[in-house]
């Protein structure tokens, strides 16, 4: 297929993840960060972190030269470059992210059927039961389809901050609030990486991405979150 002999690596997905690490470093990556974050917002002894916020953000923005000259390489510095200027390359690295664009625009306000999409049936859209599926159900079901996907997430997000607030226990509402920022995020990476808002990554659409280890994953946060629903009226003790 093009994308595979024209590509090279920059061009293929689903091998590496966020900045180029592997898929499941980058996993493990969004499960740092989410876990982070949660610790960060809920913690109930913490003073106003307004002024600590902006002070990591200013420092985020700082680092971003930094990590530019001395910490990515070449193939990294490129994906960017691809992702800001993919006409550059059509037919290399900048394949999948065109085709990307080229499937969801086509699918319109509602679709073109299912399995009717030309992207995807005709192999021109990559990894379409994996990374790129978003595009897939943009292009067979339309604006309303994704829009209708969007709401079944933020239904499942929702109910997860309810099981979060109702719980009693500091550390239940860790957990939840945890998993719900984890499940979030793989969401808006996916979805942005398939409209062409960031760069291509190997991050899967929950509940929707062909792959065992990427459902069972989720599973499991589920599972964690119904535990702390049964438990909601369980204290536990600080420093227990």
């Amino acid at each position: 297929m093009l994308f595979r002999s024209a590509g090279g690596a920059d061009a293929l997905v689903g091998a590496e993840s966020i900045l180029g690490v592997p898929c499941g470093e980058g996993a493990a990556f969004l499960v740092l960060v989410a876990g982070g974050v949660g610790k960060f917002r809920i913690h109930a002894d913490l003073p106003s972190l307004d002024g600590a916020e902006t002070e990591l953000g200013e420092l985020g923005a700082a680092a971003v030269p930094v990590a530019w000259k001395f910490v990515l390489h070449d193939y990294q510095k490129a994906r960017v470059m691809t992702f800001l200027n993919p006409e550059s390359d059509m037919l290399g690295a900048g394949w999948n992210i065109t085709q990307a664009k080229i499937a969801v625009g086509s699918g319109g306000a509602a679709g073109k059927g299912f399995l009717q999409g030309t992207q995807s049936r005709l192999n021109f859209l990559p990894e379409k039961q994996t990374d790129f599926i978003f595009t897939v159900l943009g292009e067979e079901f339309g604006l309303i389809g994704l829009m209708f996907l969007m709401g079944l997430y933020l239904l499942l997000l929702m109910q997860g901050v309810n099981i979060a607030m109702d719980t009693r226990s500091q550390f239940g509402r860790l957990v939840a609030m945890g998993v719900c920022l984890n499940f979030l995020l793989y969401i808006l990476i996916n979805t942005s990486m398939s409209m062409g808002l960031i760069p291509v990554v190997g991050i899967p659409l929950p509940l929707v991405s062909y792959g065992g280890t990427a459902l069972m994953t989720v599973l499991l946060g589920f599972g964690l979150l119904l535990s702390v629903q049964v438990h909601r009226n369980v204290e536990i003790p600080r420093g227990a």
